[in-house]
C-alpha cells in the first residue's frame, strides 16, 4: 500500500491541499490531529504557548506523535494520505529545545514508522505569507519561525533518509498538479481522472 504524506510548518496550506486532492486520488483522507488533540484538552492556542506553557506544548506534541503514529499503524494495509509527519519532533526542538526532542524519540513505534516513511510518498510544503493567519487554535504563524521549521523538518528527513519532494509554489492548482504528477509517477491506478 502507498502511503503520501504532505507535511511543513502550520499555516502553509496543507489542509486546503488536502481539501483539493479529494477529487483526485482513491486513498483515505487523514486529516491533522493536532485540532482534535487540543479541542479534547479544551485548550486555546494561549494554553499550549510553548513560551508560557512549555510543559502543557510537551504534552501536546507527544500525544499528537502518539495518535500519528498509531493512525500509520491503523492505515498501514490501506492506501493513505495523512496531513503531517515528523512535525511534533520539530516543534519539540523549535519551540522548547533539544532537551525534550530526546523523550520524543522514545515513543513506541517511532522507528517503525520512520521506517514505513522511507517507502512513502512525501511533500514538504513550504510557507507563503498569503497562507499564513491565525486560526486561534494553533500556534500563531511567524514567518521567521515557519522559514527555521521548514529547515528543521527538511533536516529531519534527510537525517531520517526519508525521500522528499518539495512544494514551494504557491498557486493552489499547481500544487494539486505537483503532487498528482509524482503519485501518478510511483501508482496511476490512485489517480482519478476528471
Amino acid at each position: 500500500m502507498t502511503h503520501i504524506y504532505l507535511c511543513g510548518a502550520h499555516s502553509t496550506g496543507k489542509t486546503t491541499l488536502m481539501n483539493n486532492l479529494k477529487s483526485h486520488l482513491r486513498v483515505k483522507f487523514v486529516e491533522e490531529v493536532a485540532r482534535n488533540i487540543i479541542h479534547e484538552h479544551g485548550w486555546s492556542s494561549s494554553d499550549f504557548a510553548p513560551k508560557t506553557n512549555p510543559h502543557n506544548f510537551e504534552i501536546l506534541t507527544a500525544e499528537i506523535l502518539q495518535k500519528q503514529i498509531q493512525l500509520s499503524e491503523e492505515y498501514e494495509h490501506m492506501d493513505t494520505i495523512f496531513e503531517r509527519c515528523l512535525d511534533p519532533l520539530v516543534y519539540e526542538e523549535l519551540y522548547i529545545g533539544p532537551t525534550t526532542k530526546t523523550k520524543l524519540y522514545d515513543t513506541p513505534g517511532l522507528e517503525q514508522w520512520i521506517q514505513r516513511m522511507r517507502h512513502a510518498i512525501v511533500f514538504l510544503v513550504f510557507p507563503h505569507p498569503e497562507c499564513a493567519f491565525d486560526d486561534g487554535v494553533r500556534i500563531p504563524p511567524d514567518s521567521q519561525e515557519q522559514e527555521r521549521f521548514t529547515q528543521l523538518l527538511r533536516d529531519k528527513l534527510r537525517l531520517n533518509r526519508i525521500p522528499y519532494d518539495e512544494i514551494t509554489m504557491l498557486d493552489m492548482k499547481q500544487r494539486v498538479q505537483f503532487v498528482l504528477e509524482k503519485v501518478r509517477q510511483v501508482k496511476p491506478e490512485l489517480i482519478i481522472d476528471v
